[in-house]
């Protein structure tokens, strides 16, 4: 039965109103932001023993912080346990650090001396309006707000700095989440919308607005909440006849299944219990999950996701609406609070929730499903011939690096994991939506599997399994639970998996590859591969492969009959020779949009292949720490058109992996100035645009790179540049005839570039425009906007 409590002492000033409660990790203490503009801090072993609580010599109050200036409507701890952030209506976000000592009275405070040394470590400013939310990152890596101002900020608490600034919604965002596993932040705002999206690019996976149209008015709080498996994500103020419900948007497809019902007004907040539980009497039935929802109705309902019926409703706790909820850790007790300035404690026991399951077997079991979650980066090598080939290389003495969690993503957004009973396993997420451009490997700050590429259907996902024996392993295939077809290969046990729409691909430790078709059927014989996978990716009908001889082989597999091998390159080069030892290690393999291959590393270098050159150009990493767009390329949402595409994703990576790397890079006297690192930075960037068939960011890129010229035209070190663009991008007249210029005599020249953008056409509408902007180069625009107009005549 479940007992409740209400503790008379837990109060704000003058009964102010509470609009937030968190508890801490290890179960002792209990924060409550309200708006008497403090955060508190209370002894949780008072409001959970009576002896406890009437002892005098047991403080209850642990710490009164009053450093913001208006209500605190948030607050939370930190995984780690080390942090409390508060979010508040002055638009501030607040890090507190508790360090060692006792506290001390807060000068012209009238509360008691603070029993605990809590210390305001850092400021977040950069909301322009009320905070309402705000959660940390499964890793406390990341802390994310969401306010009035219709912006979700992630923000770097190790440094204070913005990681992004999320602009999807267009109304008030008032609830933010992270998903358990790392690899989605969901938001839900008053625009009838929740937006889930993918944390490695920060792209909208999916923007959820059916279960809201229908929800009546706005809340104060939209504070919805993840399941502790990852599965779901459930949202508040959503209604269906005759009640206003929580809608439950399931992983992958993100479609609204079952509402938790029953309310007579909406929901503003939920919070899942963060314990796995099981039922008594069937330990063998899959973990559960329990759920609190707290609503404008002053109640509370208590569901267990294994029951069809709520394990208790609260309906009389309150006289105003529930506003937050929390749970203890061990996942028994429920905490909550409303605008009425009082907190209620709900304990339950193992008959009513279940059994809650232990931290090993929780593990076990995200880790059966999503992974190793303790791997924070991308799949590593797990051959030892290619092991060796990089200890011979540079890296002597190193630890054999694990097997990887994930491989580089399909084209039909796939995840590859291994469970602890050697299954590998290849699951499709559908998003929904628009079409999601192929990604970077995440960085080690980021708990996130490799981020998926190509096109989702809006299908019930797929999945690909290998279940490894001692000698053989059983491939299977299934959508929505219902097996498809299955095959057993007694050959070898399989070591990766990949595959897209058009094929499927099987990769065994003998150094062979089995494909099938769609339906089931072996495409061919197994093909032997030069040694056994490192990392294998597909995208459309194509299929990549790095093997541990240091080979890279791209097959197209697109067209049955017609497959045919389209490329067998090294990565040899990128292991050896671009780096002083000891290399980083390489982080996945996948196709560009363009066909060719690129090749990411640990450190955030990357490297695409020109298929022309035959040779690996470096795309992507740290040369150029002083340029003004080095900071922009850490905000995947930047302006201008220059937080789309590929190759910004790659600069985003990098850009990531330069954190923490010290400022040796700025400080070393041999630095070039900043604005001539912007033009060579700039330089690059375009190169790589071209090289990777990027066309909307080789626009973005050659727009700063004409105004950044034009800003230096006075200056006559930039004349020379600027007249040799434009001549490249003229071009010849017609006919032979050139423009009476060595530079557009003709010979060899190409109408088009970055994969077949018109080169005369961003002359007039990108560059020349740029150009006039500085009256310093005013004759040069003259010249070539004349000789433009001549090629158009002679053209025609």
């Amino acid at each position: 039965m479940v007992h409740i409590y209400k503790p008379e002492f837990v109060k704000h000033d003058g009964g102010s109103p509470i609009f937030s409660v968190d508890c801490h990790p290890d179960g002792t203490r209990m924060a409550t932001a309200g708006g008497d503009q403090k955060v508190k801090l209370w002894n949780l072993e008072a409001l959970k023993k009576r002896e406890v609580e009437a002892d005098p010599n047991v403080p209850r109050v642990l710490a009164t912080l009053s450093d913001h200036f208006n209500t605190v409507n948030c607050v939370r701890f930190s995984k780690n346990g080390r942090f409390l952030a508060s979010g508040s209506t002055d638009s501030n976000v607040f890090l507190y650090e508790k360090r060692p000592g006792p506290g001390r009275a807060q000068f012209g405070s009238t509360d008691e001396p603070n029993v605990e040394n809590w210390v305001n470590c850092q400021a977040l400013r950069g909301h322009v309006s009320d905070v309402i939310d705000i959660a940390w990152a499964p890793d406390d890596s990341m802390l994310a707000s969401c306010s009035l101002d219709n912006l979700i900020i992630v923000w770097d608490p190790a440094t204070g700095q913005r990681v992004t600034t999320l602009k999807g919604h267009t109304s008030f965002v008032k609830g933010v989440a992270w998903d358990p596993i790392g690899k989605f932040l969901a938001t839900q705002a008053d625009d009838k919308s929740c937006i889930v999206w993918r944390v490695d690019d920060w792209s909208v996976v999916s923007k959820i607005t059916e279960p809201y149209q229908s929800s009546m008015g706005a809340t104060f709080s939209l504070r919805l909440s993840w399941s502790p498996d990852g599965k779901a994500v459930t949202t508040c103020n959503s209604y269906k006849k005759p009640s206003h419900t929580a809608s439950v948007l399931e992983r992958g497809d993100w479609g609204s299944k079952f509402d938790f019902v029953g309310h007579k007004g909406p929901v503003v907040t939920v919070r899942f219990s963060p314990a796995l539980f099981k039922a008594e009497e069937k330990q063998d039935a899959p973990p559960h999950t329990v759920i609190a929802c707290g609503s404008q109705d002053c109640k509370m309902t208590v569901w267990a996701t294994n029951r069809p019926k709520p394990v208790c409703i609260v309906k009389t706790c309150f006289t105003q609406s529930v506003v937050d909820l929390c749970w203890s850790p061990d996942g028994y007790s429920l905490i909550a609070c409303s605008t009425d300035g009082t907190v209620a404690i709900f304990t339950f026991d193992e008959k009513e929730l279940g059994v809650a399951m232990s931290d090993e077997a929780k593990v076990g079991f995200l880790s059966e499903t999503y992974g190793d979650l303790r791997r924070r980066v991308g799949p590593i090598l797990e051959d030892p011939s290619l092991l060796r080939f990089e200890q011979q290389h540079g890296t002597p003495g190193k630890p054999p690096l694990p097997q990887p969690a994930a491989v580089a993503p399909t084209a039909e957004l796939q995840l590859e994991t291994r469970a602890s009973d050697g299954r590998r396993r290849i699951m499709p997420v559908p998003q929904g939506g628009t079409a999601a451009a192929p990604m970077p490997m995440p960085m080690p700050a980021f708990p996130v599997a490799q981020a998926p590429a190509g096109e989702p259907e809006a299908v019930g996902p797929t999945m690909l399994e290998a279940r490894n024996s001692e000698r053989h392993s059983d491939v299977v295939c299934s959508t929505a639970g219902i097996v498809r077809w299955t095959d057993r290969c007694s050959e070898s046990r399989a070591t990766h998996i990949a595959g897209t729409k058009t094929f499927a691909a099987v990769f065994f430790e003998n150094c062979t590859v089995q494909l099938y078709t769609p339906a089931g059927r072996r495409a061919m014989p197994p093909l032997v591969t030069p040694g056994r996978a490192a990392f294998v990716s597909a995208s459309g009908g194509r299929l990549v492969a790095v093997t541990g001889d240091c080979s890279l082989i791209v097959w197209d597999l697109g067209v049955p009959g017609q497959e045919t091998q389209v490329m067998r390159e090294s990565v040899a080069p990128l292991l050896s020779g671009p780096r002083a030892p000891p290399a980083p290690p390489m982080v996945g393999v996948r196709l560009a949009k363009c066909g060719s291959p690129i090749a990411q590393f640990a450190d955030g270098h990357a490297y695409v292949f020109h298929p022309k050159l035959k040779s690996w150009a470096r795309v992507a990493d740290q040369s150029f720490p002083r340029s003004e767009f080095t900071t922009r390329l850490r905000l995947p949402a930047a302006a201008g058109g220059l937080g789309q595409g590929e190759l910004h994703a790659l600069q985003v990576a990098a850009a990531r992996a330069a954190v923490g790397m010290g400022p040796s890079a700025l400080l070393s006297g041999g630095a070039p100035a900043p604005r001539r690192e912007t033009g060579r930075h700039l330089e690059c960037l375009l190169a790589a645009a071209d090289m990777l068939g990027s066309q909307a960011e080789y626009r973005a890129w050659l727009r700063a790179y004409s105004r950044h010229l034009a800003a230096e035209g006075a200056e006559g070190h930039a004349h020379a540049p600027l007249r040799e663009m434009c001549m490249w991008l003229l071009g010849p007249l017609s006919g032979g005839v050139d423009a009476g210029d060595e530079e557009v005599s003709g010979v060899g020249w190409v109408d088009t570039v970055a994969g077949g953008l018109k080169k005369r056409a961003l002359l007039e509408e990108i560059v020349l425009p740029a150009l006039a902007s500085n009256r310093a180069s005013q004759r040069l625009v003259g010249e070539v906007n004349e000789l433009l107009e001549e090629a158009k005549k002679r053209s025609r």
